[in-house]
């Protein structure tokens, strides 16, 4: 084989090979899974891998899904976790033998759930496994950060800019948000009209339910159920950022609360009347904005007025001179990092779309751009127009 480093789990029945292009490092190893941190050589992109071999009994799996818990908890940035995990997620995956039943599930999709996994789909045969019975025990997950960093944010995130440090980072910025505007668009939709569409399907399913207690309608609800908690979820996290509220994790959320610190936040930004030069009142946009116009004009077609630095000289030194060369320092790589690392995650998005969770979560990737970006604006370089 072509590989030049392998390695193996406790009981030998999973094997991992790879090439010298990539530093891997194990970071968990049990009887049911081998979870990496990789590193590709030739591009600094860093992510885990897990793979996995699970048990067939439903007990011994509740270990995988506890051990998997742990990675998650441990895991900052991209993640893909793939192999045979011997349980499906809903009776479609299955054909023949006895009828499943959805609470064979439960564990697996609590487990995805708690983790923030998702699954990739299938091309081809959906069936991995066949015995006289067809079942689809194969998969690959991923999670959110795997999904944003090594798809096709970063196909764009890749490509060439030239031009100074601070314009390579300002338009790979500017590509990767109209790159990810486009495709939340085309794949995910419209967040607020999936939760109305969920919210308006459950009463009817209930009411099918009720006349009809069968295993089918059963498993209907229970999968709407799930797509509108998913979908749920999305819209407050959307709604917290845009009302620019700091909240717990552990917080309960409050969709109402969300949209009326909205409404808020715009009546605040509003400007219903302000004063003319004259000190009356006016209301109307129009006579507001010709206010606004005449404010301006006069302030910055006065005769520049030379400033008497001198008053200065009178003034205590407070700031001493090894405090000075500090403020001064270059700054370094753990400076900015920290920096970074101390942005609240959730806050609102600035102008360009993105918030501190995107720095965050992709450091790995962006950091070398980042640095060369604030060192360079540390000499004096200017962003080209």
């Amino acid at each position: 084989m072509a590989f030049q480093n392998a390695i193996v789990n406790r009981y030998g029945k999973i094997w991992c090979f790879w090439e010298d292009t990539l530093d891997c490092s194990v970071t968990s190893n049990s009887n049911q899974q081998i979870t990496m941190n990789i590193k590709q050589l030739t591009t600094n992109i860093t992510f885990w891998f897990t793979v996995i071999y699970a048990k067939t009994s439903t007990r011994k799996r509740k270990k995988l899904w506890h051990k998997l818990r742990q990675n998650s908890s441990q895991i900052d940035g991209p993640w893909a976790v793939l192999g045979d995990f011997n349980v499906i997620l809903s009776p479609s995956e299955k054909k023949g033998g006895i009828p499943h039943r959805m609470s064979q599930s439960k564990d697996f999709i609590t487990c995805l759930d708690d983790c923030g996994l998702a699954d990739t789909g299938y091309s081809g045969n959906p069936f991995s496994w066949t015995n006289g019975r067809q079942k689809a025990n194969m998969r690959v997950l991923y999670n959110e950060e795997w999904n944003d960093n090594m798809g096709i944010s970063m196909n764009s995130w890749m490509e060439e800019v030239q031009g100074n440090a601070m314009w390579i980072l300002q338009e790979k910025l500017k590509r990767l948000t109209k790159v990810l505007s486009k495709w939340s668009k085309e794949v995910i939709g419209n967040v607020f009209e999936k939760v109305k569409q969920y919210e308006q399907l459950i009463p009817d399913l209930e009411d099918k339910m009720d006349n009809d207690d069968s295993e089918e309608n059963r498993q209907d609800l229970n999968r709407i159920n799930v797509e509108y908690i998913k979908w749920a979820g999305s819209q407050d996290n959307m709604l917290q950022q845009k009302a620019n509220i700091q909240r717990n994790e552990e917080g309960d959320a409050c969709t109402k609360y969300f949209f009326s610190s909205i409404k808020h936040k715009r009546r605040r930004a509003t400007l219903n009347r302000i004063k003319n030069l004259v000190g009356a009142w006016v209301e109307k946009n129009e006579t507001i904005r010709d206010a606004a116009v005449q404010y301006f004009g006069n302030m910055f077609t006065k005769t520049a007025q030379i400033p008497d630095f001198g008053v200065l000289h009178h003034i205590e030194k407070l700031v001493k001179e090894e405090d000075n060369q500090r403020l001064n320092r270059f700054p370094k790589e753990g400076e900015i990092k920290k920096a970074i690392m101390d942005l609240s995650p959730n806050g609102a998005a600035g102008p360009d779309g993105i918030n501190g969770l995107f720095f965050q979560k992709c450091w790995s990737i962006i950091k070398n751009y980042l640095i060369n970006f604030v060192q360079s604006f540390y000499c004096g370089k200017r962003l080209t127009k």
